[in-house]
């Protein structure tokens, strides 16, 4: 199976469990692109003349690249898919599975649930309420929980994760690792201060470049930003 090689209605008919090994970064990423779940700026078209345009954000940041990660989870398959590629990193961490699995941002909640049914774990539900984000769920003194995000930057929603968790029970053990499909920044761990270390265990590393207006290397080469509309206006560009 040559990932690379395939097209949107192939990549949809596979099957979870067809894929057996641990996918490179630039097979996740072409399926992403191919399901319109990734934009990148064109630098070679622009080496040739050919300059299109690039995003700016509503906090007036611009960027080379975007993801979209609704739009890859939103298909069952492609979304347990992706589940097997986390439980394949899981597993070489050589550690015992957790207890409890958590979905810390609205596009990983689904993908946490796959990954629990893998475990055989539980799903804990957790979700942002008035810009914070909220454990729902009852979780027993003791247990381990692992933590998972789709899309992972600087760390922001873990680190309210961890210490939404800890407010309320802080007898549950958070086992020290955010386990990413996509890891869009240079982050390694996150250091939570009197709540330890984690370990940032990604399946994709892929660097997304970000800047100011005044230091936007695409404008001075006369690429015109454009506004990105909708959630995504948003739900990237606090990561920054």
């Amino acid at each position: 199976m040559d990932i690379l090689k395939m097209n949107k209605n192939e990549i949809l008919s596979i099957f979870p469990g067809e894929i057996s090994k641990v996918l490179k970064t630039k097979e996740i990423i072409h399926i992403a692109k191919v399901l319109g779940a990734f934009w990148s700026y064109d630098y070679d078209a622009a080496e040739h003349g050919f300059c299109e345009k690039h995003f700016l954000f509503g906090s007036n940041i611009h960027t080379d690249g975007f993801f979209m990660l609704q739009e890859l989870l939103k298909y069952p398959n492609i979304r347990m898919i992706m589940a097997e590629q986390l439980l394949f990193n899981f597993d070489s961490l050589g550690i015992d599975d957790p207890d409890w699995v958590a979905g810390i941002s609205d596009d990983s909640i689904e993908l946490a649930k796959d990954l629990a049914l893998l475990f055989r774990s539980k799903f804990a539900r957790m979700e942002k309420i008035k810009g914070r984000i909220s454990l729902q769920t009852v979780i027993p003194p003791g247990e381990r929980i692992l933590l998972v995000e789709a899309l992972c930057t600087r760390g922001i929603n873990f680190f309210e994760a961890v210490h939404s968790i800890f407010s309320v029970n802080k007898a549950v053990h958070i086992l020290p690792y955010e386990l990413v499909l996509i890891n869009r920044g240079d982050l390694r761990d996150i250091n939570i201060l009197n709540m330890g270390l984690f370990q940032v265990v990604a399946v994709a590393e892929y660097k997304i470049n970000s800047w100011k207006e005044k230091d936007c290397p695409l404008c001075k080469h006369g690429s015109i930003p454009v506004l990105l509309e909708g959630k995504n206006r948003t739900s990237q560009s606090s990561k920054f």
